[in-house]
Formats: structure tokens, sequence, C-alpha cells
């Protein structure tokens, strides 16, 4: 049984993530609770064990990390508006924040540590995107990519530990998670709750926009795989389904077909866009065994029923403007 600590571990991914590790092993989740009392009522269902605290604070993480193998760093800002609302925040989290865990690893015997990057880091065009093929080119003046652009110096940071200090780590770059579990901002989660609501599905601009969607159980089989393989060690990794790309209008209209009775409408969005995000995945598949399982056909059903549940309740109440 190995204990594994998940900065960010209160967030969708996080929490997804640690149900499953928490089956076989001690599992501590670090998060600074950005998302509020819903998200303070999900962790108290969960039972799991929480560290309150910003990442930065060095004295409280040091705490966290006694005795800890495995560490899985999620722990950043996210979601396009809060991005671009907040891009100080945003780069500050992950910048400082990658580097005060680091530094705070240096000399512990960690088995494993997995940096979650993101698909954000190709920039505006990612078609059949390949690890070593980073292109991007963010403009600094575009508070859209503060999120890509830190993400990505911290992919270089966490390797530079891996090279001079040995950290026995590895990097993942998820591509547009969406599932059960679920909230603030994501387009899945968005268009879902307002179809549900009886609202138009709405898509910004021509909604021409292409993206691969990813189950969240895949992206947990995925990661897993990182943590339990020795031929992740040093590699940068896409955890994505090709197989699931379509435009966001396309996904509008399939939100709309499956609920029943509303329409999608169009409204327009200024500032920078991802075109295109669609990953290649052979890397992944071949040193990792990783393969997407689920389709749009089946992930949109089961996150549907989810959140049905949910708004039955009367929770889950994040925002919803993001289309990733």
């Amino acid at each position: 049984m190995a204990v594994v600590l998940i900065t960010g571990g209160g967030g969708f991914l996080g929490m997804a993530l640690a149900r499953v590790l928490a089956r076989e092993h001690r599992v501590i989740l670090l998060d600074s609770l950005v998302h509020g009392e819903h998200q303070r009522q999900v962790l108290r269902r969960s039972g799991l064990a929480l560290v309150e605290a910003d990442l930065r604070d060095r004295d409280a993480l040091d705490q966290a990390l006694v005795g800890v193998d495995w560490i899985v760093h999620l722990a950043s800002l996210a979601g396009v508006e809060q991005v671009r609302a907040k891009p100080v925040e945003t780069m500050e989290t992950i910048l400082s924040g990658t580097s005060v865990l680091l530094d705070a690893c240096r000399d512990r015997r960690l088995e494993r540590f997995v940096f979650v990057s993101t698909s954000e880091v190709y920039g505006s065009q990612a078609r059949d995107a390949k690890e070593e093929a980073i292109s991007a080119d963010f403009d600094p003046t575009e508070a859209r990519w503060s999120y890509g652009a830190a993400k990505l110096a911290a992919e270089h940071l966490v390797m530079a530990h891996a090279k001079q200090h040995g950290l026995p780590a590895c990097v993942v770059r998820p591509f547009n998670v969406y599932g059960p579990g679920q909230f603030g901002q994501g387009a899945v989660h968005a268009m879902l709750r307002q179809a549900l609501r009886g609202e138009p599905v709405l898509v910004h601009n021509q909604g021409d926009q292409i993206r691969a969607w990813l189950y969240v159980e895949d992206f947990v089989a995925g990661l897993l795989k990182t943590l339990e393989s020795d031929q992740a060690l040093g590699g940068v990794f896409n955890l994505g389904n090709p197989a699931a790309t379509l435009t966001v209008l396309d996904l509008a209209h399939k939100v709309a077909a499956l609920v029943g009775g509303v329409e999608v409408k169009h409204r327009a969005l200024s500032g920078a866009e991802v075109d295109v995000r669609v990953p290649n995945i052979d890397r992944a598949r071949r040193l990792l065994g990783f393969e997407a399982r689920v389709g749009l056909d089946e992930g949109l059903p089961l996150t549907l029923g989810w959140l049905s549940g949910q708004i039955n309740e009367g929770i889950n109440e994040g925002q919803e403007r993001s289309h990733a």
C-alpha cells in the first residue's frame, strides 16, 4: 500500500483519482478549496483525508508530505473564464506552487511524481498533437494563454528536477476530460446543465472549434498507469480520446438531442480561442498500454444521469460558462 498525496485533490480530476486510489492505498488531498462550500460538502461525503492549505504554504506542505510515496500534482486554477479573470493568480499558483513543491520533495525518497499538465500547452492548433511537437505561440498580451504558458514552464521545471536531482517524475497532458463528478467550468457540464433546465444550449461564436473528449474513468485509468509503470519515468504523455472528436456545435446538438425539447443558440465571445485540440496517443498506447474505452454515446448519458441527480438534490451550482 502506497501513501499518495494529491495536490489540488479537491477538484474534479483529483477526486475522481482519489476515489479509485483509496481502494488500495492511503490517500491525502491537499487543496485550498477555492470552489467554496460545494467543494467542502463533496469532500466531507468522501471521507478522504484533507489538508486545507495553499500549495505555497511550506509548513503545511512539509506536514502533508510525511511518509508519502507517490505525488500527483494537480494544483492550479483552471477554466477559461477564471484564467482570463485571474491571470496573475493562475501563473503564480502554477509556477510558485510547483517550485515550492519540488523543493520540498528534493530530499525525500519518493517512488513517483506525476505532474498533470494540460493540452493547452499546444496552443491554438493541436491536430494529432504529438508530445515532442510543442510549438505554442503564447501571446503575452492575451490572458487566455497564462494557464498554458505556466503549465509548460512547470513541465520544464519538473523535468529539470528529474535530471538534476533524480526525481522519479513524468508528465501527463489530459485532453478535455468530462464526466460524473465535474463541477465549475467545462463545456459538457455547462451544456448538460442548460439542457436539463430547459434552457438553450449555448455555443460560443460559430461552434466550429474541434475537441476530443475524454471520459473521466479513462483519464483515471491512464494516470494510474503512469504511477504503476516504470515505462512512464522521464516521459511526457498525452491522455485523450481521438475517437471522440467533434466540433463544439456538434456536441451541443448531441446534448440537445439527448435531453430533448431544447434548442441550440450561438453567443458571441471575444478573445483568443483554441481552434483544434486533438491528441496523438501513440506514445501512451505503446509505453503504457493506454486506450480510451468510453465514447461520447456512452459517456454523455452517464454524465447526464449523474448531473440530473445533483440538480434534483439542489447541489452542484458551479459556474458554467467555459467551452474549454
